[in-house]
């Protein structure tokens, strides 16, 4: 039926020595010629065969099928469908992956079993079986669809995180530049399409509970490999000749890399840590403590009273030894069995309680959901603030993008550096801020790399901490931006000397070392704060 059937459920996909799994691309086929296609489910079980880890075979014949259907059918929508159908399928199986690991308490020879480049698992170490990814089967996957897909600006963005599904940012090998080739050849065919693109990429990059992990390292590396495209396209002049220069006009080859990486995503990143920031800056003590605490057990719970029962036992032993000394006067021996007693009184009432599961009221199952969504919604929050300084820094793999981004991305990433609030006690959120504003420093490129660290200490010395609103203020607009104030710099700033040094060593030569106008902005409050 249209709706599907028990042939298409993801519980068969994953049980490889079902012996109706290997005829599943044939059945997909004859979903096909009868116009099932449509269906989800049917689309799913097709690209779960093509990306099964474990039986080349039936990957095989669901690559063969892909390929048919692709031939044959509605090339306006099926395309793109079939697209959106694979980011779905990739990022659930994505999800499931990390949950199981996360979840496990597994060896370095099972994690190693189970890691998505490794196609055939061994038996020999495998407890629980899992679902992972060929990650270079997507990538193919991707490319084949992408061949016969119309332009597109969504599927723009999808497509360029899926070609680089597996593929860190830093890499330099073949298959990083072929994803960058790639990335060139559609970001140009999809001029018109650029800012929705960028905005998907965006997207998938920074928000959480959309996208595994696996996914979001993708978007990274997409970030990364675009931002180096884009430099490469707009500075291919600084390569030719002199007199080739002045006969062309300076323009860059292909603009539109330039656009979304200089223009489009720097805007999009700072508006969403802009957000979280003034989102961080309303939590209390008590939601930080809550974050901390192990999810599942009732934060806040009142301690047991132990102490009546205690109390009763050394009064219980108390009058025995009394009436066994008389008079109330007991002996060295008596003590030490009275101690005794009361130890061996105490350890009983202990383990009895530990083993016993008290059943918890209505009023405390209540308060424990209130507290697993808050603290859900924590997480989420403060895992979204990670991811969006994480785009910012694959935003600043390329050093000119860098540079030409300080103006927007500087007082974002400042603002969060600057914080004085309950939420400064999670250990991650500041050091991912601090490595992010060093990331920034890094991009003044007139300096040293060595004075990045200086650089960023001295333009957080170079303004007043930001506090958390007043009880009786007004709720703060996340659409409003936080203000930045410049503070006098201490009598003694070692790191503000070092930076106006180093500035008047650059400029000393004259006219030709002058800043940037990117680099002059983001260094100005330091020479501000210094007057």
């Amino acid at each position: 039926s249209k709706s599907g059937s028990f042939v298409y459920d993801a519980v068969l996909i994953q049980h490889t020595e079902d012996p109706v799994l290997p005829f599943l691309p044939s059945l997909l086929t004859y979903a096909v010629t009868n116009g099932l296609i449509s269906c989800e489910k049917v689309r799913k079980a097709l690209l779960s065969c093509v990306l099964h880890s474990t039986n080349p075979t039936t990957r095989s014949a669901g690559m063969k099928c892909l390929t048919r259907i692709l031939k044959y059918g509605d090339a306006t929508t099926l395309p793109q469908s079939l697209l959106t159908a694979l980011f779905t399928v990739v990022d659930a199986r994505c999800q499931q992956h990390e949950n199981h690991v996360s979840s496990q308490q597994l060896t370095k020879a099972q994690r190693e079993a189970y890691e998505p480049t490794n196609l055939t698992p061994n038996p020999s170490t495998s407890t629980v079986r899992m679902t992972t990814v060929p990650y270079n089967c997507v990538r193919d996957v991707a490319v084949q669809l992408s061949r016969q897909m119309g332009d597109g600006g969504v599927n723009l963005g999808k497509l360029l995180v899926l070609t680089h599904v597996g593929l860190s940012g830093s890499t330099g090998g073949k298959q990083s530049q072929s994803a960058q080739s790639f990335a060139a050849a559609q970001i140009s065919n999809a001029a018109s399409d650029s800012i929705d693109a960028t905005a998907t990429l965006a997207k998938i990059a920074v928000q959480e509970p959309a996208t595994s992990h696996a996914v979001h390292r993708a978007a990274l590396s997409a970030i990364s490999n675009v931002a180096k495209l884009a430099a490469s396209q707009m500075f291919a002049e600084e390569d030719e000749d002199e007199e080739e220069k002045e006969e062309e006009k300076e323009e860059p080859s292909d603009p539109v890399a330039w656009t979304m990486v200089v223009d489009t995503l720097p805007t999009l990143l700072s508006q969403s840590l802009q957000t979280y920031t003034t989102e961080l800056l309303t939590l209390s003590e008590h939601d930080v403590d809550l974050y901390k605490s192990p999810p599942g057990v009732l934060f806040g719970a009142p301690v047991e009273k132990s102490n009546n029962t205690n109390v009763a036992v050394k009064k219980n032993i108390k009058k025995q030894t009394n009436s066994r000394g008389g008079f109330g006067s007991t002996s060295a021996y008596e003590e030490e069995e009275w101690e005794r007693q009361i130890k061996a009184e105490l350890a009983k009432k202990k383990a009895a309680a530990s083993t016993t599961v008290e059943a918890m009221s209505p009023e405390d199952e209540k308060r424990l959901a209130a507290q697993t969504t808050r603290r859900s919604e924590l997480q989420t929050l403060i895992t979204s603030f990670l991811r969006t300084l994480e785009a910012v820094e694959a935003l600043c793999a390329d050093l000119e993008v860098g540079n030409a981004c300080l103006a927007q991305l500087g007082p974002s990433v400042l603002t969060a550096n600057i914080l004085q609030c309950p939420a400064v006690h999670i250990p991650t959120l500041v050091r991912r801020s601090t490595h992010t504003l060093f990331t920034l420093a890094q991009c003044v490129y007139e300096l040293d790399e060595e004075y990045s660290h200086p650089v960023a200490r001295a333009l957080v010395q170079s303004y007043h901490p930001i506090l958390p609103p007043a009880d009786d203020a007004t709720n703060t607009s996340n659409s409003t931006p936080l203000q930045l104030v410049i503070a006098p710099l201490p009598a003694t700033c070692p790191a503000a000397v070092a930076t106006i040094s180093e500035i008047d060593e650059y400029t000393e030569e004259g006219y030709a070392h002058t800043l940037s106008t990117s680099s002059f902005h983001f260094l100005l409050p330091i020479l501000r704060a210094s007057l």
